[in-house]
């Protein structure tokens, strides 16, 4: 038998608290967004983050989380429930994975992919480094023919 246990099955007010729950987060989350929807759109920017946790926080909760005996019943006491979960949520995805090596990893897949020509990676619009490439060999022309123009040779 799992730690885990759906309640909800067994104990007919477990689940009852758990459907009570579930309202009061969408009461919460829609207090949210109305509260979002007074802000102008640098702040709502500036905000990006917590809107992020509100809404991980929010399925998390409706869909993922398996409820155990007095879990709902404490998170229904407080105010805002929504609210304390989103404040446990991480913030900082690097403190949880070794982001330097997931993001290596992604890289080096890219720049294989980009060696086997995959269309997902290869679009029309050229890459940074070929676009610097260009450019750079552009200013080399230009100031080729200024050395001319001005009857110097180029170097």
């Amino acid at each position: 038998m799992s730690n885990s246990m759906d309640y909800g099955a067994k104990h007919p007010l477990t689940e009852q608290m758990v459907t009570t729950l579930k309202t009061v987060l969408d009461q919460n989350m829609t207090e949210f967004h109305a509260s979002l929807l007074d802000m102008d759109k640098e702040d709502i920017i500036a905000q990006s983050a917590e809107i992020a946790a509100m809404q991980a926080a929010y399925d998390f909760m409706k869909e993922d989380f398996k409820y155990e005996r007095g879990d709902a019943e404490t998170l229904l006491r407080m105010e805002n429930p929504l609210r304390f979960i989103a404040d446990q949520w991480p913030s900082n995805m690097a403190e949880l994975f070794e982001m330097s090596g997931q993001m290596r990893e992604a890289i080096m897949d890219a720049d294989r992919d980009a060696a086997e020509e995959k269309p997902s990676v290869r679009s029309e619009k050229p890459s940074i480094l070929s676009d610097l490439s260009d450019k750079k060999r552009e200013a080399g022309q230009r100031n080729m023919a200024e050395g001319k123009s001005k009857g110097g040779e180029a170097r």
